[in-house]
């Protein structure tokens, strides 16, 4: 497993008496497709409002050169709120660790789905997983995304039903052959001693 100072200092705080730690990974940085349709329109928009400002706005004056200056200002204004959403996305996504335990299964600063497949930050800081939920999990989509249980929220005073689990998971193979061995389908790894 890849040294991670973040597994070592917080998840051995969370791990019960007797409780091992056989897996971890992190989320990866997968964007939303429709945050990626968003923004490619809200940029398309910006790129043409400013090929179209220069055009019909020539300086010639100041009143034309103003007005077509604050058409390029807000063609700027427009790229730069396209490209927002998806650096909030990818910086969030990097605090995210998935760990598969002896007991149960662990989502510290997950991301949840809500209705229409977009994603808020999970307001429940670490999610333990107790097998029986486990049992009712989807199996890894193509990006890698095993969902695991359902919940509601509350976004701005509205109750939301949300969708929770390994988000875009960075070893889906691995979590999935881990969960199977926690609910008993799959044989438990002898332990093999250290040579002393």
């Amino acid at each position: 497993m890849k040294e991670d100072f973040f597994f070592d200092e917080t998840c051995d705080k969370l791990l019960q008496e007797e409780e091992q730690m056989v897996w971890r990974g992190y989320a990866r940085a997968v964007i939303p497709r429709h945050l990626l349709v968003i923004s490619g329109f809200v940029g398309a928009v910006g790129v043409a409002l400013g090929v179209w400002s220069n055009a019909y706005f020539p300086a010639n004056d100041f009143s034309e050169g103003f007005t077509g200056s604050f058409f390029v200002a807000f063609a700027f204004l427009l790229l730069f709120l396209a490209v927002i959403p998806q650096i909030r996305m990818l910086s969030r996504l990097r605090k995210v660790r998935y760990v598969i335990t002896t007991q149960r299964a662990l989502i510290l600063d997950g991301v949840v789905e809500l209705p229409g497949g977009s994603l808020a930050s999970d307001l429940v800081t670490v999610r333990s997983i107790p097998p029986d939920t486990l049992a009712k999990r989807s199996q890894p989509s193509a990006d890698g995304t095993i969902w695991m249980g359902e919940d509601t929220c509350t976004i701005v005073t509205e109750k939301l039903p949300i969708r929770y689990g390994f988000y875009a998971c960075s070893e889906p193979e691995g979590a999935e052959m881990e969960i199977r061995r926690l609910l008993g389908e799959l044989p438990l790894v002898p332990e093999i001693a250290e040579a002393g």
